[in-house]
């Protein structure tokens, strides 16, 4: 693996150990699961989705 990827948000390059020394979570897709996002902000949204949808159960079973 290249130490150097390009960074979907603003296009630029910059390096894997760049990315980790600020903090964010780097996470590979298998290939099939990249072709439906187009970026990052795309896999956050999907992600944000599924956790509220996931606190919601958690939330209507307590409630039961």
């Amino acid at each position: 693996m290249s130490p150097t990827r390009k960074h979907a948000d603003d296009g630029g390059s910059t390096t894997f150990l760049t990315l980790c020394k600020a903090g964010t979570n780097v996470v590979f897709l298998d290939a099939d699961v990249a072709k439906v996002f187009k970026d990052s902000a795309s896999v956050n949204s999907a992600l944000r989705l599924l956790v509220d949808e996931a606190k919601g159960q958690v939330s209507a079973k307590r409630s039961a």
